[in-house]
Order: C-alpha cells, then sequence, then structure tokens
C-alpha cells in the first residue's frame, strides 16, 4: 500500500469537489444532506489517482464501538502513522450549524476526546465542504474556495506530537 499523507487527501478532496460542483449543488437541498455521497465520491477519486493508496472508509477508531471515522488513512501499514479524517458536509438542512457542535467543532471534539487508545498517536484532519455565502469560517481552520467560487474546503490537521 502506498501512503496517503492529510495535505495529499485535502488536495484531492478539493479537486473532487472542484470536478463535481454541479452535482453538489444538485444534491445539497436533499434531505439527510450529502455527506455520503461526498465520502464515497472522495474515496473513488482518491483510488482512481492511485489505486494503491491505503485509504479505507468508515473504520472503528473510536472508544465506542458504535462510532467509526470516516476516512483511515494508512491503516493497513505498520510504519507510517494513521490519519483519522471525519469529514462533514454543509447542506440545506445543518447550514445554521455547520460549524457548531453538530459539525465541524463535534467531529473535532471527536477526534481530540473519544479515540481508542490505538489511535491516540494518530495525525487527525477535520475537513468540511461549505457554501461560501453562508458560513463564518471556525478558528483554527484554513480554507479554500473552490472553482467558480460557489462552495469551499476548509481544513485542521493536529499532529501528533514527536
Amino acid at each position: 500500500m502506498t501512503e496517503l499523507t492529510y495535505d495529499q487527501f485535502v488536495y484531492y478532496a478539493g479537486e473532487w469537489g472542484r470536478l463535481n460542483q454541479t452535482d453538489i449543488a444538485n444534491m445539497w437541498p436533499s434531505k439527510g444532506g450529502w455527506e455520503g455521497y461526498a465520502q464515497a465520491g472522495i474515496y473513488n477519486y482518491i483510488i482512481r489517482q492511485n489505486s494503491t493508496y491505503d485509504i479505507l472508509r468508515e473504520q472503528p477508531v473510536y472508544a465506542n464501538p458504535r462510532k467509526n471515522t470516516d476516512f483511515l488513512l494508512n491503516g493497513q501499514s505498520e510504519t507510517v502513522t494513521d490519519v483519522v479524517v471525519e469529514l462533514k458536509c454543509q447542506s440545506y438542512e445543518n447550514w445554521q450549524n455547520f460549524t457548531g457542535n453538530n459539525g465541524l467543532k463535534g467531529d473535532l471534539t471527536k477526534l481530540t476526546r473519544e479515540l481508542a487508545p490505538a489511535y491516540q498517536q494518530s495525525v487527525l484532519l477535520g475537513v468540511g465542504f461549505y457554501f461560501t455565502k453562508q458560513v463564518k469560517m471556525p478558528s483554527g481552520f484554513s480554507h479554500q474556495v473552490l472553482g467558480d467560487g460557489e462552495i469551499g474546503i476548509c481544513w485542521a490537521v493536529d499532529l501528533p506530537p514527536r
């Protein structure tokens, strides 16, 4: 398997978003949101770039066995640091709470406080897709407007102490 770094993941996720703006515009108002669509699309986009990338979806990395992370990078390698990724997609139903406790902030809390012991030294990555006219970016997040400017990607990374 080939290592997939957190910055490569952010790049590929952003490229997927840029290339799929029309589909995203059609999906974001749907009941239940579009995070599942994005998760599958990003995964497919990344493995099409390199089918040997070490990327898994819906992996049990939390102390609560009923919770899974959206992506686990490098989880099949014993020599490369794992990257635990939580994805959040702003939608019609969650647009007001996208950055709050049920959105990006909640995902960061889960990443930093709920990991199983085996994943405590992982790189932690929170990634979100947002609509540029509908969100005030939370502190600590980098962000980039994609394509025609209607959507953007934001991310925050926590590297383990060395």
